[in-house]
């Protein structure tokens, strides 16, 4: 559309522990992308869920996800671009939050449970208990072929996990320009399509376009 600002909004998804905060202050601190936390738009009431060890539902999660993406058209319309951290655990979570500015690409730290639950079980979180991560973990959709993201194997180190990101979404370190943010194509995750495109199901896709 003529006279709307060019951002790319970078949403870096997992289950809880695979360690999105890190990865996506990292590209932040590499490019000048403007920071989220998605945990920091949870609501008192789904804290409180958490806090207790219950999971939260589709009805808990849409006003969540609704922010995140009014968040990020907010900083489009200032022509500022985005990193966010968000579970994003569902085909139909990732579709709300397209639905906000244009650009939006998701990196999904992914890896073996065992691993996620170790690492929770060495650290902190205020309300997220590592007995969370196996209803994550089923609900978990990984990125479809025709979802723009990449997938990236969390057991790498953190700094190496920063570099594959930038490099693959083709992220100018260090140029905050809309311009030079929004002017690379993120390229094609070939082994991802490969391996969605050998499963036979197909799941029935939400009608999202009435949603707020």
């Amino acid at each position: 559309m003529t006279g709307e600002p060019s951002t790319r909004h970078i949403v870096v998804m997992g289950v809880s522990g695979a360690g999105k905060t890190t990865v996506a202050r990292g590209i932040a601190a590499r490019t000048g992308l403007a920071f989220a936390e998605a945990d920091e738009f949870h609501s008192e009431a789904n804290v409180a869920r958490m806090r207790a060890g219950i999971p939260l539902d589709d009805d808990d999660r849409w006003p969540w996800l609704q922010a995140l993406a009014d968040w990020m058209t907010a900083r489009h319309r200032e022509g500022v671009s985005t990193v966010l951290t968000c579970s994003a655990l569902k085909r139909s979570y990732r579709d709300l939050l397209r639905q906000g500015p244009p650009g939006v690409f998701f990196v999904h730290l992914d890896g073996p449970t065992e691993v996620i639950r170790e690492r929770m079980s060495v650290r902190t979180h205020e309300y997220m208990p590592p007995s969370l991560l196996n209803s994550q973990t089923a609900t978990l959709e990984p990125l479809w072929p025709d979802e723009p993201g990449i997938v990236i194997d969390l057991r790498s180190t953190s700094e190496a996990l920063v570099d594959e990101a930038v490099r693959r979404l083709g992220l100018p370190a260090g140029d905050e320009s809309p311009e030079a943010l929004a002017g690379i194509e993120v390229p094609v995750d070939t082994e991802l399509v490969a391996a969605t495109e050998a499963v036979a199901v197909v799941e029935e896709r939400p009608d999202l376009s009435g949603r707020a």
